[in-house]
């Protein structure tokens, strides 16, 4: 099989300061724009020698998302603010190869969301300042253990003025549900791709020293580590997107049934309820779930969640869309999502090339 991938993203800000009306006013508008393509073709191998064309078809993948967000000062101690964000996500397969007949498919998803309903105040600068989106990932992920929050305190050493953003972000973040948490770090991202490469080089490493200061990784500072390493070492390291090697679901169902235990184990019901919340995310994947029998893992490691992502990963568009619609179905199969289904779904989501566009669940 000879395989050609492209990825491309991008995005930007602006934000104007101009008084209205006599008040102090700040408008932000912004997009952000991802593309992914695979030009995909399947031969016949006879022996090591290239045979018949058995495969072609172009696969695309677009996310685009614009928002804008006003802050508006009625008086010095009274402002207005509000923002809404739209997204658009496109799936596109484009088949060439027709003899067993046409499989081309397209599927698309629009979202508009208002971006600051439920987020307090002292959090918004992070969506719009560099040094505040910073001091916020890092109060995210600070311990409320005392020696263990010390010790990732001494590790931020060397900017008073950040410290002291940090401290007053996580005296403040009991106001912040974690699908709140999740939704803050997403509308951050845009700002933090404003970082110079040496900055960002010390920004992540700084995280990643943050989550391994107590030894373990829970499943928020998971879920913040991957959209993180998704959005912006794509922008700053130039990485190139995972090789597509699974065009069959077949191959990832033992993975995918790794990933819908996890998920149905997050509902908060009882064992019948997790039951049927997995069942609903195996009904959703069609005849080829007969070819592996699916049964329900009582529990399920990060480790062992994050290696069937990384496996979703090399899939094809067509095989993502299965398993993200399934891991769907598994979380609102009840018609309510928690905060750890969201993040487990925001997780499967950003690896199958579909984000969740960063809003706050209510039910």
């Amino acid at each position: 099989m000879a395989e050609l991938s492209d990825f491309y993203g991008g995005g930007g800000q602006y934000s104007n300061s101009t008084a209205l009306f006599g008040h102090a006013n700040r408008i932000t508008v912004g997009f952000e724009v991802e593309t992914m393509t695979d030009d995909r073709k399947r031969y016949t191998n006879l022996g090591g020698v290239r045979g018949a064309l058995g495969f072609d078809q172009d696969e695309n993948a677009d996310t685009t998302g614009v928002f804008m967000q006003e802050e508006f000062a009625v008086t010095h101690a009274l402002s207005l603010q509000a923002g809404l964000r739209y997204d658009h996500i496109a799936f596109d397969i484009d088949d060439r190869f027709v003899t067993n007949g046409d499989q081309s498919n397209k599927l698309s998803f629009n979202e508009v969301n208002p971006m600051l309903a439920g987020l307090p105040d002292f959090s918004r600068p992070a969506m719009r300042e560099i040094h505040s989106a910073c001091a916020m990932v890092f109060a995210l992920l600070l311990s409320d253990e005392e020696g263990i929050h010390d010790s990732q305190m001494q590790l931020l050493q060397g900017d008073s003025t950040l410290q002291k953003e940090i401290g007053e972000m996580f005296a403040r973040r009991s106001q912040l549900s974690s699908a709140q948490r999740i939704s803050l770090v997403d509308l951050a991202i845009p700002v933090l791709r404003g970082l110079s490469p040496q900055q960002y080089g010390v920004f992540s490493g700084q995280v990643k020293q943050l989550i391994e200061a107590d030894g373990q990784i829970h499943l928020f500072e998971y879920t913040l580590q991957k959209l993180l390493l998704r959005h912006l070492d794509t922008a700053f390291t130039k990485a190139s997107p995972a090789r597509v090697q699974h065009r069959s679901l077949v191959p990832l169902l033992p993975d995918t049934g790794v990933l819908l235990s996890a998920i149905a184990n997050a509902d908060e019901g009882d064992s019948a309820a997790l039951e049927g919340a997995f069942q609903a995310g195996v009904a959703r994947l069609g005849t080829s779930a007969t070819a592996f029998p699916l049964t329900r893992q009582a529990s399920v490691n990060l480790k062992d969640f994050d290696s069937a992502l990384e496996n979703l990963a090399t899939a094809s568009l067509a095989v993502k869309k299965t398993i993200l619609t399934a891991c769907s179905a598994a979380v609102i199969h009840d018609g309510v999502v928690n905060d750890s289904q969201f993040e487990l779904l925001r997780a499967v989501a950003d690896t199958a090339d579909c984000p969740i566009p960063p809003f706050v669940p209510t039910t």
